[in-house]
């Protein structure tokens, strides 16, 4: 009963947060990398999978719908500002499809799981560098409420082993870093207006 009273309050903050991000979109407030949300949309939905595979059913639940909405924010994110992919995008989703390869052939979800884990912590990369510049880009409230999100899922796991949970914690602590960040930088920068009057 535990679990599915998380896995409920889980899923509709994860509904919560996507709406936040679904209106800071349409408010064009945030511009989605699509090929960004793409390869997310690959890594989440990949380890949801090899979870659900490993019977730990409510975190992959919660990981698929996530796959699910990071591929339409892809979609919106390829619809507003076109199809822009780097080198760098090119390279994370090299290693995401040999994860997909990597659980497959070797029937080892933990290689598959280390490889798309990598890959996550990589895109990050890109996502601090463009808030970084522009703090304002992405929506700390969504992304906060993923973070609750992705909490109370971890707490869900029936398994804790290596793959059932290092990318939910890596997934944690990138959030919790980003966030962070995030919100130092747009306390500075008020700081830094109010200081400038």
């Amino acid at each position: 009963m535990f679990n599915e009273l998380i896995f409920g309050a889980s899923f509709l903050i994860g509904l919560v947060s996507y709406a936040i991000y679904f209106k800071s979109i349409y408010d064009k407030k945030t511009k989605p990398n699509g090929i960004s949300w793409f390869i997310w949309a690959i890594i989440i939905g990949l380890v949801g999978l090899i979870q659900l595979n490993n019977d730990v059913f409510f975190n992959a639940i919660i990981l698929l719908f996530s796959a699910l909405v990071c591929f339409v924010i892809s979609i919106l994110g390829i619809y507003i500002s076109g199809l822009k992919v780097t080198k760098f995008d090119f390279t994370l989703l090299v290693i995401a499809l040999f994860g997909i390869y990597l659980w497959q052939t070797l029937e080892n979800p933990l290689y598959a799981v280390i490889a798309v884990t990598f890959a996550d912590s990589l895109a990050m990369v890109m996502t601090f560098k463009k808030t970084i510049n522009n703090p304002y880009s992405e929506s700390l409230t969504s992304f906060s409420l993923n973070l609750l999100k992705f909490f109370l899922s971890f707490l869900t796991l029936e398994k804790f082993d290596l793959i059932n949970s290092l990318y939910s914690i890596n997934l944690l602590i990138i959030n919790i870093i980003f966030i962070a960040t995030i919100y130092y930088i747009r306390q500075k920068q008020k700081t830094n207006s109010v200081n400038s009057c």
